[in-house]
């Protein structure tokens, strides 16, 4: 915009020049008056790119914040279906598994809830740590504590990955009920999913009497 003006101003200049110049030569003593008509003129194109400038970055620093707004508002929008379909799909998994496989499903529970648990108690220890200048991480007791932690997700991702595994066949039998293979494949589901419930109870009992 300021190269676009002042070109403006150049042209103007440049296309008058001729005439200026014969009005200095015939009026001198007006001549004071001629250049200061031309100086107003170019103050005058100053001033008007100068507020068209601010104009022009207020309308761009407007945008750039809608669009930043936009995009949060996207990222949100995103992140809560995200949320609601998480929660539909343990939604299913739960009916199911209540219906088909309870003890598997009450296995589940018993270690996610632990789970919880022990993530509380390892925040608070880590931040009792802390509070003596020691470091988390480089505690032996603390990355022992926390392993326990992460080999009850391992046990309670697997679990999940067999309920999930058990759902999908029970759904591809709906769809082809007839077909034995499925049904050889929803029973070898089920059995896999309370199999891997005995044998994550198993553990987990384990787990807990050698705390």
């Amino acid at each position: 915009m300021s190269v676009l003006v002042l070109l403006i101003g150049i042209i103007i200049v440049y296309v008058s020049w001729d005439d200026i110049s014969k009005y200095a030569k015939a009026h001198r003593k007006g001549c004071r008056a001629g250049c200061l008509v031309v100086l107003l003129t170019v103050v005058a194109f100053v001033c008007f790119d100068a507020v068209m400038s601010e104009k022009e970055k207020a309308a761009e620093k407007a945008r750039i914040v809608a669009e930043e707004r936009q995009k949060q508002e996207a990222e949100v929008r995103r992140r809560e279906a995200e949320v609601r379909r998480r929660k539909m799909n343990i939604e299913k998994i739960k009916t199911f598994a209540l219906k088909e496989m309870p003890s598997a499903w009450e296995t589940y529970q018993s270690v996610q809830s632990e789970i919880d648990v022990q993530n509380g108690k390892i925040e608070d220890l880590a931040n009792s740590l802390r509070a003596f200048g020691r470091v988390p991480e480089q505690d032996e007791d603390f990355l022992r504590i926390r392993g326990l932690r992460d080999d009850m997700i391992r046990i309670r991702d697997t679990l999940w990955k067999k309920l999930e595994d058990a759902y999908f066949a029970a759904r591809k039998f709906e769809a082809a009920p007839t077909n034995k293979d499925n049904k050889e494949l929803l029973k070898k589901a089920l059995e896999d999913g309370i199999g891997e419930a005995d044998a994550a109870a198993r553990k987990f009992k384990e787990m807990r009497l050698n705390k």
